[in-house]
């Protein structure tokens, strides 16, 4: 059993140093930057006007264009930034995510009830709730709830990619775990016999 919680944290740390980079960086959505400014846009304090002063018409764009210095990326059309993006929660998209997840849930279900059928051991809760049909059940659609719910709170704080990873990550592991259960090898001599 020790063994066994030792993969498990050994996927969930791999999991983990995959996933977190790809979302720390999951709401860098900006398409444009700000212009480099000249040196000649400063001026020491004591040389400052008591008004603001006119700047020439057209802003920076218009300034002779030096190769040296990065240029402004432009946007691409039909493309939105994270500010501007915005959906319905039900869209399609995540109708189909959502139903991914409840179909991970449903298989981690069967899985479950199949190796211990088979006199493994449960590894994250208990033989007794695992053994216990109705309650796993629902267990299992709470844990669709709590994915549909974490996806809702992003999604009302416009952090519409970790809404999205949220589902892609639950179907991901919850799909290698279902596979790894289905995958493990028939106890010749369980511990708990069958009742």
């Amino acid at each position: 059993m020790n063994h066994r919680r030792a993969v498990l944290l050994e996927v969930l740390a791999l999991a983990a140093a995959l996933c977190l980079p790809a979302l720390a960086t999951a709401q860098d959505t900006s398409t444009e930057t700000t212009p480099p400014r000249a040196a000649s846009d400063f001026r020491p304090l004591s040389e400052l006007p008591d008004k603001p002063v006119p700047q020439p018409a057209g802003g920076w764009h218009q300034r002779k264009e030096d190769p040296q210095q990065p240029q402004p990326t432009a946007r691409v059309p039909g493309r939105r930034s994270g500010a501007e993006y915005s959906h319905r929660f039900w869209d399609k998209q995540n109708a189909w995510l959502f139903a991914g997840v409840g179909a991970v849930r449903v298989l981690d279900f069967t899985s479950t009830q199949n190796f211990r059928r088979r006199g493994r051991d449960e590894v994250l809760l208990t033989n007794e709730i695992v053994d216990n049909e109705p309650l796993f059940a629902v267990i299992e659609a709470g844990a669709w709830a709590t994915s549909v719910g974490i996806s809702y709170v992003f999604h009302r704080t416009n952090h519409h990619k970790l809404e999205r990873w949220t589902s892609y990550l639950h179907i991901g592991i919850g799909g290698f775990g279902a596979v790894r259960n289905y995958c493990l090898k028939t106890n010749p001599n369980p511990a708990h016999p069958e009742p």
